[in-house]
C-alpha cells in the first residue's frame, strides 16, 4: 500500500521549486488546500510555474501527479497529449512510488 507520506517527501522536493511548502499538510485533503490556497494568492498561476519548471522525466512525471492531487487534472494532462502518463514507463524509485500514491490517494 501507497499513502500520502509515500508522496509527500519526493513532492516536497519539487513543490519547494516554487515556493510551495508542504510540510504541514498531513493528508490528500490538506495538501490540496494548501495548494489551492498559495494558488488564489498568487492570482491563478502556480499550476502554470509547475509546468515551466526544468525537470527530469522522473520530475515531470512528479509534477503531474502533484499537480492531479491538487485536484488540477486539467493542467497535469497538459504536459504529455495523449500519452499524458506514459512516461511512467521511465520512472522508478520513490518518483514513482509517490506518483502511485498520488493516483490511488489512500488515507
Amino acid at each position: 500500500m501507497l499513502f500520502f507520506k509515500d508522496f509527500k517527501g519526493p513532492a516536497a522536493m519539487v513543490c519547494i521549486k516554487t515556493g510551495l511548502r508542504i510540510d504541514k499538510a498531513i493528508n490528500w485533503g490538506g495538501f490540496t488546500d494548501l495548494f489551492q490556497e498559495m494558488d488564489a494568492k498568487r492570482g491563478g498561476t502556480l499550476a502554470d510555474q509547475f509546468l515551466a519548471l526544468p525537470a527530469s522525466t522522473a520530475e515531470t512525471a512528479l509534477i503531474q501527479a502533484i499537480l492531479h492531487a491538487a485536484d488540477y487534472s486539467r493542467h497535469a494532462d497538459s504536459m504529455g497529449g495523449a500519452g499524458t502518463w506514459k512516461r511512467l514507463d521511465y520512472v522508478t524509485g520513490i518518483h514513482a512510488q509517490a506518483v502511485a500514491a498520488a493516483i490511488v490517494r489512500q488515507d
